[in-house]
């Protein structure tokens, strides 16, 4: 009987799922049909692509991670041999190293500790990824930290963070924050128009900006396990929470961006 193209391992790194022989269309098959066959044991699990010296492209890779996404897992990385799978991966804002998570070193005295802890799951969520474009139909962005989108995300594109998403434009697509289980996670946006958006575990089709502040920056996040939408004005955001609030949990992310 010959080997299966797909091979799923649990490892002290968490699933990893090895791709073998065979065209691509077989293996997506092949893919999803062994999601299905366990679709309650791999829900809302993360997992990463092993997959050798198989040259693979963006959209290729977006296409083993759509998969992963109808069965509600999240794609973090790409092993792969040949340096243009690894760059189409760091392009989406996928790992390209399958390690297990650090956590970062001990603040010095004359750091004060950040207010903030690793997510479920293994998401850093100091560690933040700048995408300067619009997310078109079909795209798909990944990152286990927070993510910033200087653009649109249109309908049939999805940002998947295991922190906080800030879109610098109108949201129409799918978004999810705290990808991990963080449920202090958020989801800004100059416009809100999503398809849905999803707080940790939990999901919302029908978040829309209330007409009384429509075309003004919105801000959700997660209050008593439901999704709420409120500006995001100097002063007060969504939920209660103060503006210095979140940006305690993005000092990390800043110190980062600062540097590119």
């Amino acid at each position: 009987m010959p080997a299966s193209p797909v091979v799923i391992k649990g490892t002290s790194e968490g699933l990893i799922i090895e791709l073998g022989q065979g065209d691509l269309q077989t293996i997506l098959r092949e893919l999803d049909q062994k999601l299905g066959q366990s679709a309650r044991f791999f829900r809302g699990g993360r997992v990463a692509l092993r997959v050798g010296s198989r040259l693979l492209n963006r959209d290729e890779i977006e296409a083993l991670g759509n998969v992963l996404y109808k069965w509600e897992v999240t794609l973090w990385a790409v092993e792969a041999d040949l340096p243009e799978t690894r760059a189409a991966a760091d392009s989406l804002g996928l790992e390209t190293s399958i390690r297990p998570a650090s956590r970062p070193p001990a603040p010095s005295r004359e750091e004060p500790a950040a207010e903030e802890k690793e997510p479920a799951g293994g998401w850093v969520a100091s560690e933040g990824l700048l995408v300067r474009r619009t997310l078109r139909s079909g795209a798909s962005l990944v990152h286990r930290g927070h993510i910033v989108v200087v653009g649109d995300v249109n309908p049939g594109a999805e940002v998947i963070a295991g922190g906080d998403i800030v879109i610098w434009g109108t949201l129409r697509g799918m978004a999810h924050a705290g990808a991990g289980g963080d449920e202090g996670a958020v989801i800004c946006a100059l416009r809100f128009r999503p398809e849905q958006v999803r707080i940790a575990d939990v999901v919302s089709t029908h978040v829309q900006e209330p007409a009384v502040s429509a075309g003004m920056p919105h801000m959700a996040a997660l209050r008593d396990r439901q999704i709420v939408l409120e500006p995001w004005i100097e002063g007060i955001g969504a939920a209660g929470r103060h503006p210095k609030d979140v940006s305690r949990r993005w000092s990390g992310f800043w110190r980062w961006l600062r540097r590119h």
